[in-house]
């Protein structure tokens, strides 16, 4: 069952109903676990007290920048500080990262280092865990003064698998990410914009949209049995 978590909705029996943690958010059935999808790409698992992102990709423009490329910098420290707009608003317990926590060896800069590990020293009651990615393995393990455990995929955790890669072979319901999901909308002008969204393909496997800021999508399309939800970064939309 999908079901929006605005209060105004009275038609859904109450028992349904999650309340909203986070302003745009919408609240799902997953395998019949209650799961709350933010705006700001991540879900809120209340039964874990746990926020879940995807692909965060830091260091990524420092990577780019060490291969001779003049992007931006700043996206790293813009993502960590929406991490913690995340986990004070949900007052979270744990953070969950589906993979690509780091982009590249070459991620592995002093500067990050030391902005991730004074980040990690303010949420010291905040238990994290990673799934390790395609590119959290290519970069190398995380230093061990960040206190982030890192597992393989996939990782069976209170009645769901937590998986880098979507998985459609496992005997419970996956959450996932990897793909960077985005719905592509035409204008009237013939104009295309890409809009993250989250893909749930029935009761079998959910696909995060990436959390970081400097990251690509990859187009979905819609089939028997997908949702797809938008999410502008204010508020979360299905599809219909």
């Amino acid at each position: 069952m999908w079901y929006n978590s605005s209060p105004s909705r009275s038609r859904i029996p109450a028992n349904r109903i999650c309340a909203s943690v986070y302003s745009g958010s919408m609240a799902v059935e997953f395998g019949g676990e209650p799961l709350h999808l933010l705006a700001d790409r991540a879900i809120w698992w209340p039964r874990e007290q746990s926020v879940i992102v995807a692909d965060v990709h830091l260091g990524k423009d420092a990577a780019f920048r060490k291969a001779g490329f003049p992007v931006p910098s700043g996206g790293s420290e813009k993502d960590l500080r929406r991490l913690d707009e995340l986990i004070a608003v949900t007052s979270a317990r744990r953070l969950i990262v589906l993979g690509d926590f780091i982009h590249a060896k070459n991620s592995h800069q002093p500067e990050l280092s030391e902005v991730v590990s004074r980040w990690r020293q303010s949420h010291a009651t905040v238990s994290m865990l990673l799934i390790r990615g395609n590119h959290d393995r290519s970069a190398g393990r995380l230093p061990v003064d960040w206190n982030i455990p890192e597992t393989e995929e996939p990782f069976a955790d209170s009645g769901l698998i937590l998986s880098h890669g979507p998985r459609y072979d496992q005997p419970l319901p996956v959450l996932a990410g990897h793909v960077h999901p985005v719905v592509i909308l035409n204008d009237h002008d013939r104009s295309t914009v890409r809009v993250p969204c989250f893909v749930f393909d029935e009761s079998r496997c959910a696909i995060l949209p990436a959390f970081g800021s400097f990251t690509g999508g990859h187009p979905m399309d819609r089939q028997e049995g997908r949702r797809l939800f938008l999410t502008s970064g204010k508020r979360v939309v299905l599809v219909r």
